[in-house]
């Protein structure tokens, strides 16, 4: 009787892939820009494109007054940009559907693969 080997897959490959899996999938969706005298937190990071086309991204922004204030993910420190300079808001939301469908892709290949592989083994007998 042939006995197939069968390996179990390295925890850290699976764990890579799951965190490729989660974070691939979001999107970026346009806010209005807030009011100069609406005082507020928003949540999650923010891109924000100023009038001369320069894009930065904020974590834990606040409008007070008439700016954004927020941690800039980039220069590693608070920033304030002013509401006049704005053009575009965005904030970055999880995107449930792909992320689905990407995990279902993987999973067909990774079966895929593993249908070749023993039909690769039983054929070379």
């Amino acid at each position: 009787m042939c006995q197939i080997p069968l390996a179990r897959p390295p925890r850290r490959a699976l764990a890579a892939c799951s965190l490729v899996i989660l974070g691939a999938c979001t999107t970026w969706r346009d806010q209005s820009a807030p009011l100069p005298t609406a005082q507020r937190s928003i949540d999650g990071p923010l891109r924000i494109t100023r009038g001369d086309g320069y894009s930065i991204l904020l974590d834990g922004a606040d409008v007070r007054g008439d700016s954004i204030i927020g941690l800039s993910r980039i220069e590693k420190r608070r920033v304030s940009i002013p509401l006049a300079e704005v053009r575009r808001l965005e904030q970055r939301h999880d995107d449930i559907l792909g992320s689905v469908a990407l995990a279902a892709l993987v999973t067909a290949a990774t079966f895929g693969a593993y249908i070749y592989s023993v039909l690769a083994f039983f054929g070379s007998d």
